[in-house]
């Protein structure tokens, strides 16, 4: 992977604003097993972000909204598709004081790992690895901090209710 992009808290001495997630969004994630892994409030914003991040990399693939890669930065500011759509996050993870994520493209452009890094001891971190022409790709957590893919793999996830994603498609 070759182009990352880190997103760090405000260097002005402003203090970040905490990031929930939206009333009436439900979190499940389960181990490969079926086994629902029990995640804090601060870890369920964590893996909220990861997979709204990784959708919208699968829709800025699509050939139909814009055909490649986009980095964290265009997400966060939102990115306008070939047909005048929005693509992008409605919060920015730069305001989660709990973690810090990264999105970094592949060398070639067709894949992508995102990273959900806590920072601070007790929420567990995550990982995504993706590619292109796929809507989902492997997931990785580790209860005890930053998650590589020697982490735990998770099995199946839902995200029901309202996310932080831009609604203009």
């Amino acid at each position: 992977m070759a182009k990352n992009q880190t997103q760090k808290p405000p260097s002005d001495g402003a203090s970040p604003s905490q990031v929930r997630l939206p009333g009436g969004t439900k979190v499940i994630v389960k181990d490969p097993d079926g086994t629902e892994v029990k995640l804090s409030p601060e870890e369920q914003v964590a893996f909220v972000f990861l997979e709204n991040i990784e959708l919208l990399e699968y829709s800025c693939f699509n050939p139909s909204y814009l055909g490649r890669a986009c980095s964290l930065d265009e997400l966060i500011e939102a990115v306008r598709g070939k047909k005048g759509e929005m693509l992008g996050l409605n919060q920015n993870p730069n305001q989660d004081p709990n973690y810090r994520y990264t999105l970094t493209i592949s060398d070639t452009g067709d894949g992508y790992q995102i990273e959900a890094i806590p920072q601070r001891t007790g929420p567990g971190g995550f990982l995504c690895l993706g590619k292109k022409g796929y809507m989902f790709g492997d997931h990785f957590y580790n209860p005890k901090g930053a998650a590589a893919t020697t982490s735990s793999k998770l099995g199946t996830y839902s995200i029901s209710g309202p996310d932080f994603r831009r609604s203009q498609f």
